[in-house]
């Protein structure tokens, strides 16, 4: 049983259209997609199987049905929030702060490119010194790059990603490797990883609605 990675889909259930029924009774999954037609109906296979307790149980076991495809439906799910997020996104609007503390969407997604393109390597290569030769040091941030630019290094980085889960196996995941702050399993690293999709998507959300609602009362503002 992968956990962590239910504990992580339960944190987003109300968000990626998986909701996950607790109740002591037996019911098929074809059951409980008739009792809950709004499901999604492939990620709820995909992701769920009930391991029923005894009516006195306290709690329900959530069992992975295939833990490597787990991840990389988690990993579906990430990408689908993100580009949902980045839909129309103008280069005028990359560099706005509501406060100077503020990070910018600029580097946001600077900082996301980094980690699609050399923190997750290291987690699958279980090397966290591994960059790539061309990698420069000071990429996050960096305000001479334009959003073209920034948006091929996540597409490259996104597909590079994608690849390296294509050839986990269970076995991969559940290797000890150096991680921040000690050893942990490899699905530890790449669960977080996935993780910060959905919270640096959430950040680029909040601040694309606060321009948004600057143009109601300026029309022109970052146009």
């Amino acid at each position: 049983m992968l956990q962590s990675v239910a504990k992580l889909i339960l944190t987003y259930t109300w968000n990626t259209s998986i909701y996950c029924v607790h109740r002591a009774s037996e019911l098929s999954a074809d059951e409980e997609l008739l009792r809950w037609p709004y499901l999604n109906e492939t990620a709820f296979r995909q992701t769920f199987i009930f391991e029923r307790l005894n009516l006195g149980a306290t709690h329900e076991m959530i069992e992975m049905t295939d833990e490597v495809e787990s991840i990389k439906t988690f990993a579906e799910m990430a990408f689908e929030r993100f580009d949902w997020t980045m839909k129309d996104l103008s280069a005028k609007e990359i560099d706005w702060q509501p406060m100077e503390e503020t990070n910018s969407i600029r580097w946001i997604l600077t900082h996301l490119s980094q980690q699609w393109n050399v923190g997750i390597h290291r987690i699958l290569k279980g090397d966290l010194e591994y960059k790539p030769q061309d990698w420069p040091e000071d990429y996050v941030g960096n305000k001479s790059y334009s959003l073209t630019k920034i948006a091929s290094d996540l597409k490259k980085g996104r597909k590079r990603f994608l690849s390296g889960l294509e050839k986990l196996t269970p076995a991969a995941l559940k290797t000890e490797i150096p991680l921040w702050g000690g050893t942990k399993k490899r699905q530890y690293g790449l669960l977080i990883y996935l993780s910060e999709i959905f919270h640096h998507a959430g950040q680029i959300a909040y601040l694309r609605g606060a321009i948004g609602r600057h143009r109601q009362s300026d029309e022109h503002f970052l146009t």
